[in-house]
Parts: C-alpha cells; structure tokens; sequence
C-alpha cells in the first residue's frame, strides 16, 4: 500500500517523460520519517515482548475453542502509547503539511 502507489507512479512518470523529476525535498523527508516511524512502531512492541526477562503468556480460547497465546498487559500498554505518539505525529504532519503546501 504505501510504497505500491509511489512507485507505480515514478515508473508512469518515468515512461512518460523521460527528463528528470523535482520532488519537494522537505516533503519527501517527513513521508520516509513517517514510514520509517511506522514501520519501527509496528517491530518495537513485539521486540520488547521478546526479549524483556518478563516474558509471561497465558493461553486464551478463543471463539473456535483454539488456544492462542495473549500478550502481557505492559506490552499492551506499550502498544497503546506507541499509537498515541503516532496520532500525535500523524497530526503534526497534517498540520505541517497544511502550512507548508497551501
């Protein structure tokens, strides 16, 4: 999803004219911080379950009678903060963007 379109784009771009492209530097920045936030927000949680001394599961049923491992509530916690810092960043770019492209 989020690097299918651009580089669908750069390649139709790149079929039609064959001159180089000028990106807006600033706003390439912020997208690849973005991504590179999201993509270590998605690996962090799972990391620190891993390797933390306090690696407690508990088995859970789930609705088909299968057991499933749950995770422990600090990873949770942790989970939830990252995606409040995301939202927080999120809207900063929105508000960023707004300002700087209007």
């Amino acid at each position: 999803g989020s690097l299918l379109l651009p580089g669908v784009s750069f390649v139709a771009r790149g079929l039609v004219r064959f001159k180089r492209e000028k990106f807006n530097k600033p706003s390439v920045t912020m997208n690849s911080l973005l991504l590179l936030l999201a993509a270590m927000s998605v690996a962090l949680p799972n990391a620190y379950n891993e390797t933390t001394s306090e690696r407690r599961r508990w088995e859970c049923m789930t609705q088909s009678n299968r057991l499933r491992y749950c995770t422990v509530p600090h990873v949770i916690s942790l989970s939830r903060f990252i995606a409040v810092v995301l939202l927080a960043c999120y809207l900063v770019m929105l508000v960023w963007s707004t300002l700087t492209h209007s």
